[in-house]
């Protein structure tokens, strides 16, 4: 065999050999890396969204207790329908307090219709000097229920230092 042919058929081989390595090795490497890098790719962006989920559900919770315990200040402004005796201990307590005689009856435990709340309704008779009556109705006012005054009827009473007093009060519940 002459040298050139030598050479051609060296190179032919390592031409064979080198085709062979790219096709059987290289290729499959390559394609191999790529669905790799697009897998690396989706599952960071999975991650990034499952980051941007948590920080979401973590301002949610925040968010709920902050509301859950507005909605606890919440429910305690409403009397109990059913058992309406601490807001009428309430009553009694501030007309003490503001040393008034009082006189406290329900006029109705029916919830109006065309009212959407529930609602109780008590007819208060006070009688008392007039600053302790305003000092009353200043804190009814203030007080840690809902309460809505309906009517108010306020009379000297045959004792001039004394007023007489009758509130009709609507007061919701729950």
């Amino acid at each position: 065999m002459n040298p050139k042919r030598k050479i051609i058929i060296s190179l032919i081989i390592f031409g064979i050999i080198f085709l062979a390595l790219f096709v059987f090795v290289i290729l499959p490497l390559t394609n191999g890396i790529k669905k790799n890098s697009e897998a690396l790719i989706t599952a960071k962006r999975e991650l990034a969204l499952v980051k941007s989920e948590t920080e979401k559900l973590d301002q949610l919770k925040k968010t709920y207790k902050r509301l859950e315990q507005k909605a606890e200040k919440m429910e305690n402004l409403f009397a109990s329908f059913d058992v309406p005796i601490d807001f009428i201990r309430f009553l009694e307590g501030l007309a003490e307090n503001c040393q008034l005689l009082i006189d406290i009856s329900p006029t109705s435990f029916k919830s109006d219709e065309s009212d959407s709340w529930n609602s109780l309704w008590f007819r208060l008779t006070l009688s008392g000097s007039s600053s302790n009556l305003l000092k009353f109705i200043e804190k009814l006012e203030n007080a840690p229920y809902l309460i809505e005054i309906q009517n108010l009827l306020i009379k000297k009473s045959t004792n001039s230092k004394t007023v007489d007093a009758t509130l009709l009060i609507k007061v919701f519940a729950r």
